[in-house]
């Protein structure tokens, strides 16, 4: 097997060999330096966006605040408990739920 000259090797390829070649601690803590380097300021929102927020003191009360026949989202859904109460208190006419993982959702309750 011939040699192969580094610039025939992509630097993406470079990176990923060093990083696969070097110790699990090391890649470690590559990953939390990097981590703690992105970590920037996120841009502020537009007034219009927040004029009319409301602050609810827990998701209980926050049923409350829903419209009817609304879009909903439920981010981190898990087993849909929650959803369902979601339904029965403001029959939103579009309800997203979004979740990592739908292995735990109960479709039957």
């Amino acid at each position: 097997m011939g040699y192969r000259g580094l610039g025939q090797v992509s630097l993406k390829r470079l990176n990923v060999l060093a990083r696969t070649s070097s110790p699990r601690w090391l890649r470690t803590a590559y990953r939390v330096a990097r981590s703690m380097n992105d970590a920037s300021v996120s841009k502020p929102l537009p007034a219009e966006l927040v004029r009319n927020c409301r602050v609810c003191a827990s998701r209980a009360d926050l049923l409350y605040e829903l419209p009817s026949n609304g879009v909903v989202a439920e981010l981190g859904t898990l087993r849909g408990n929650f959803a369902r109460k979601i339904v029965e208190r403001s029959t939103p006419r579009e309800l997203h739920l979004v979740d990592v993982d739908y292995s735990q959702f109960d479709e039957t309750a």
